[in-house]
């Protein structure tokens, strides 16, 4: 090859003196003095030192390994122990052996611990990622779905040898708010605005870590600055207010709460100044019986929920049972048809928040994502997103509050998900297409439609939330017959739904039923008193009216021009039986029970057993 190799003669380790290198015309080694303690040999196409036992190379010299002061170092030009290459000594190493079918130039990365293959050439489809491909069937460039901004998943390779993001599970900058990893994304705020994060005006944008940007936002509570505009108070200023001022109460101390509303804890008040102070569920303002709260303010009037798009989009309202009060709770839920905006709300079992679903269900084979599961509190306040999943009918809220249970997929089934954390697990291990779930008032138990195909719905369910103890309330339904909006009645001692246009009860044990008003609903239907039923109308421009069960005493509640229905009615913060428990966490709601005794451990207390 017209180089020759100097070999280390055994007298070399024994001291003897080196052969001279030879012609540098003919030899690479020649020039190159290793010392005494080695010789010179060509090893990969390049001179190097080849030392004596108990020496190593430094420079062109070979020097005692034992020595700790000397240290070799990376970028020296000799691939030392422990290195794989360094500088252009690369162990004899080319592209082609490495297995780059295309050739080019390898280098050493300036580590010392691996080969730069940038200038290696590579084929599409070798099974080797190198020059312009990012990657090549299993070989990733060692970069994974989380390397590359992605929350996880498993990164794959196209076959034009480009990434696959496909099966990468999200990432911030995709649009869509991924669950318990962000609170917005781009531009999809999740419905919050300034005032929804604790600000009175201003833009909210998003940042690149898809957090909140409040840098466009103004004005808050705790800024030290009175906005009389946006509050009651702030600090110890109270906008020249007292007790006495404020028409509600005799006398006391006014105060200032940290969310910037009065604080009348310590002014002097009674029952019917309009107030509602601690130790009162409502106060309407008088001390009269039978008009929505009690005359001893411990029993309060209900409230319905309900879906309207009187302002342009699908928008989630809330009014007394009476029909007054409309208030709007949700706003820019954009979304002009069922494909968009609020649907489906449900109130919570305290009455205090209303979960809903935004977007259409996945069986009108809407478009524009999953459908998702939000939670807001009772006067719009706190927005949060709960989970994006193929919502597909109604949803209801466990008996506790933690819980949001909801049909999905296109099989439709039960599912329940969390709604602190956001995780979703199935309920049962069914293929019967269980839609429009309902939580029993005070047992673990469900109320549910079940589908068997075909366009019509087999019958209205119960069972427990276990999946146990299952009982069919009404017989199998007829042709062109479908069952919908299964509600229990707050006492659970009845069932409620929608046949077709009809509107029908049945005995919580499936031992009787009764048609209250026949083709007058349209889907929606819920108790309002558990003598009294309210629904949505059949009309070309649906309302919300109400009639007892006995089909007398129709009244409607709503006559605005437009949409208006999906009813949901809370009972408020009632004492039915005046046991000091508030119906909703009351474990027997007909009979006194104060102390929630429940011997048999049933969840029904002990009066109602």
């Amino acid at each position: 090859m017209g180089t020759t190799k100097h070999f280390l003669l055994l007298a070399l380790a024994m001291g003897s003196a080196l052969v001279a290198c030879s012609d540098p015309d003919t030899d690479r080694c020649a020039g190159i003095d290793c010392g005494d303690n080695g010789g010179c040999e060509v090893v990969g196409g390049a001179p190097r030192c080849i030392c004596a036992q108990g020496y190593v190379q430094l420079g062109s010299q070979c020097v005692i390994s034992a020595d700790a002061s000397v240290e070799i170092p990376c970028g020296n030009g000799v691939a030392d122990e422990g290195e794989v290459c360094d500088a252009q000594d690369l162990r004899g190493k080319t592209c082609e052996g490495l297995g780059f079918t295309g050739g080019g130039t390898l280098a050493c990365r300036p580590t010392c611990d691996y080969f730069d293959t940038t200038n290696c050439e590579t084929v599409c489809g070798d099974g080797l990622a190198g020059g312009t491909e990012a990657c090549d069937s299993t070989d990733m460039s060692n970069q994974t779905c989380e390397s590359l901004g992605y929350y996880g998943g498993d990164l794959s390779c196209t076959e034009g040898c480009t990434y696959n993001f496909a099966t990468c599970s999200g990432r911030c900058g995709d649009g869509i708010i991924q669950v318990g990893a962000e609170v917005c994304d781009g531009t999809n705020l999740g419905f919050r605005r300034c005032d929804t994060v604790g600000f009175y005006t201003g833009t909210l944008a998003c940042d690149e870590n898809c957090e909140n940007d409040v840098s466009g936002c103004e004005l808050f509570c705790g800024d030290g600055i009175f906005q009389s505009s946006f509050e009651s108070c702030e600090g110890t200023e109270l906008d020249g207010q007292s007790c006495v001022s404020l028409d509600y109460f005799g006398g006391g101390d006014l105060a200032c709460q940290a969310d910037c509303s009065f604080d009348v804890t310590n002014c002097v008040s009674v029952c019917g100044n309009g107030l509602l102070d601690t130790d009162e569920v409502c106060d309407d303002g008088n001390t009269t019986d039978g008009d929505g709260c009690a005359a001893n303010c411990l029993s309060g009037q209900g409230r319905i929920v309900f879906v309207s798009n009187r302002d342009g989009d699908y928008e989630l309202y809330t009014m007394t049972d009476d029909g007054s009060g409309i208030a709007q709770i949700t706003f820019a839920a954009p979304g002009s048809d069922v494909c968009g905006g609020a649907h489906n709300p449900r109130w919570s079992p305290d009455g205090l928040r209303i979960a809903f679903r935004y977007g259409g269900e996945v069986w009108r084979s809407c478009s524009g994502g999953d459908p998702s599961i939000y939670v807001v509190d009772a006067d719009g306040m706190n927005l949060v997103l709960v989970t994006q999943a193929e919502v597909n009918g109604g949803l209801t809220w466990a008996r506790d509050g933690s819980h949001i249970i909801y049909s999905a997929g296109v099989t439709r089934t039960l599912h329940r998900v969390n709604v602190a954390t956001g995780t979703a697990t199935p309920m049962f291990d069914n293929a019967n297409e269980e839609v429009d779930p309902d939580h029993h008032p005070f047992l673990e138990r469900l109320v549910y439609s079940q589908y068997e195909g075909g366009g019509d719905y087999a019958g209205i369910f119960s069972v427990d939330t276990d999946g146990n103890n299952s009982l069919l309330l009404t017989g199998q339904c007829l042709l062109d017959c479908d069952l919908k909006s299964a509600r229990w009645s707050s006492n659970g001692a009845r069932v409620v739904f929608r046949r077709s246009g009809d509107i029908v009860w049945v005995n919580a044990d499936a031992s009787g039923e009764a048609t209250v008003l026949s083709g007058v609903a349209d889907v929606f239907v819920d108790w309002l008193t558990d003598s009294r039923i309210v629904y949505q109308t059949n009309t070309t421009e649906p309302d919300i009216a109400a009639v007892n069960i006995d089909g007398m005493g129709y009244e409607l509640l709503t006559t605005d021009p437009g949409y208006d229905g999906e009813p949901d009615w809370h009972p408020g913060q009632r004492d039915s039986d005046l046991d000091g428990v508030l119906d909703w966490a009351d474990n027997c709601v007909n009979n006194a029970n104060p102390t929630q005794s429940d011997i048999n451990g049933n969840g029904r207390g002990n009066p109602c057993d």
